[in-house]
């Protein structure tokens, strides 16, 4: 992957020729299902899977990205995000006005 540059700065421009090596780190979400649940997969190798991936997409080294992309999604998990996106733009609205009240954030009912 290589950095764009706008040309402003040199320091810009040192940034810019350098190559970076940086990987989209992808796991299932079955595999996420299993591990929470202590399963095993077909292999016995889910945990150290899961680890691994974690490790990849946020740990200490520079190609680390800190994003962890969960492919196979369940329908109902598009459904919610298209949801739920929107809501994102009301809440930043909402915050530019001032603090926000803590009890107009949190759902109870929700499992988070």
């Amino acid at each position: 992957m290589r950095a764009a540059s706008t040309g402003n700065s040199a320091a810009e421009q040192d940034l810019v020729e350098d190559d970076f090596d940086v990987s989209l780190v992808m796991l299932p979400y079955n595999d996420i299902v299993q591990y929470s649940r202590g399963e095993k997969d077909n292999d016995g190798n889910i945990q150290r899977k899961c680890q691994q991936a974690i490790s990849e997409a946020f740990g200490l080294s520079s190609s680390c990205l800190g994003i962890l992309c969960i492919t196979d999604m369940p329908e109902s998990y598009c459904n919610l995000r298209s949801q739920l996106l929107p809501l994102a733009r009301i809440l930043a609205d909402e915050m530019k006005s001032g603090p926000v009240e803590e009890n107009k954030l949190v759902v109870p009912e929700a499992s988070y």
